[in-house]
């Protein structure tokens, strides 16, 4: 492993590392979506594992990625697994300003508070309830809509950069400067006069 923990990660014993700060990208998300072809030649991606939602409420759960580890998930009844499975597959809800919180309590989805919260922090990647309560029934839509359309094209709802975080702005850097840009490095803004 590295030794330096360069770009957030850490040396463990052996040949392991630790990301500390890793960056999650959905396939089917914008960002992932955004990333030129000239600059994903230079990224290797792996496909999370697992996703384990972790909070004092409820205590950690798994998030299931598809119909079979849903199926075979003896931690969430059969009610809930259907209920569930309608949610995933629901369509643009009316109201898209409510807040999921309390949209995800409500009949017809009537969702116990160990699967909302499954759904807020493993799905909408909430930090914490704070910021869960400030999620859409729209937010939830469209980023439903990416986790399915994410499990359909590659198997799993997450991707990481195998090298790290810094592997994304490195890839995207000697890309850039293959194509002859110019970086400035350190300024927030730049105003001028560009000359190509």
């Amino acid at each position: 492993g590295r030794e330096d923990g360069y770009g957030g990660q850490h040396a463990l014993e052996g040949s392991s590392n630790v990301d500390t700060h890793p960056l999650l990208l959905a396939p089917r998300g914008s960002l992932a979506l955004s990333i030129p072809a000239q600059a994903a030649e230079h990224l290797a991606f792996q496909p999370a594992q697992s996703i384990v939602v972790m909070d004092e409420k409820v205590g950690a759960m798994s998030v299931p990625y598809s119909k079979e580890q849903l199926a075979l998930d003896s931690g969430i009844g059969l009610i809930d697994k259907r209920r569930l499975m309608r949610l995933m597959t629901m369509d643009e809800p009316e109201d898209t300003t409510m807040r999921a919180l309390e949209w995800l309590g409500k009949p017809p989805n009537s969702l116990p508070p160990s699967l909302i919260a499954l759904i807020l922090f493993g799905v909408m990647w909430a930090a914490d309830w704070r910021e869960a309560g400030q999620v859409t029934v729209g937010d939830l839509s469209i980023r439903l809509r990416v986790f399915a359309e994410s499990i359909a094209a590659v198997g799993c709802p997450l991707l990481y950069p195998v090298h790290g975080a810094a592997e994304l702005a490195q890839a995207l850097s000697r890309t850039a400067a293959v194509h002859g840009a110019v970086q400035v490095l350190r300024q927030r803004e730049f105003s001028g006069t560009v000359v190509a």
